[in-house]
């Protein structure tokens, strides 16, 4: 321990040499505890913890989005609200059910934005959806029903059939906010 900083050390023996491998320290001025990896440690430099879930689950606890914009509905009898949280393994989960508008677009309308620190990183993230009750067979020129949610957090769907006003759309998806590695080409 130093000044509130625990640090990790590596020697071959006992009698060292020691080599600093890692440092926890305790919470910020930003109010989250840092992490610094040191000397080709296998920790992500500077990877922020957030609040534990009550329950002890290890994951953040869900945030509602509502209310919606646009004449998008939230709060639809015998669904799951529009809600997201962060994952233990540095994703973000979206769940729950949002009624289109009753009149007018609703593909490529923002109906929710994520806010800092939910949001994709580098490229939009997108994920099919599914209409509760008529059908759902999309807009040949729009692709297959999904959520898309692009890097300043707006959420919005797209490729769904046109003329299926105040019809709900459930969504379930999960996308990673930390991309280091990921397969791009």
């Amino acid at each position: 321990m130093d000044g509130g900083t625990a640090n990790v050390y590596t020697a071959t023996s006992s009698a060292g040499p020691w080599t600093q491998i890692g440092s926890v320290g305790s919470l910020a001025n930003d109010g989250n505890i840092h992490f610094s990896a040191h000397g080709g440690a296998f920790l992500v430099a500077d990877t922020s913890w957030y609040k534990q879930d009550p329950s002890g689950s290890g994951r953040e606890a869900w945030h509602d989005m509502r209310p919606l914009s646009n004449s998008f509905t939230g709060t639809v009898s015998g669904e799951y609200p529009p809600q997201y949280r962060l994952t233990i393994d540095g994703c973000v989960e979206i769940f729950g059910s949002v009624q289109l508008p009753g009149a007018g677009s609703y593909n490529g309308i923002t109906f929710f934005t994520l806010p800092a620190g939910y949001r994709p990183v580098s490229h939009a993230v997108s994920f099919p959806v599914g209409q509760t009750g008529g059908t759902m067979s999309g807009d040949s020129n729009a692709g297959i029903p999904r959520v898309f949610i692009d890097t300043t957090g707006a959420i919005q769907y797209q490729g769904i059939s046109p003329g299926i006003n105040s019809s709900v759309v459930r969504m379930m998806g999960k996308f990673p906010l930390d991309v280091t590695g990921l397969i791009t080409s």
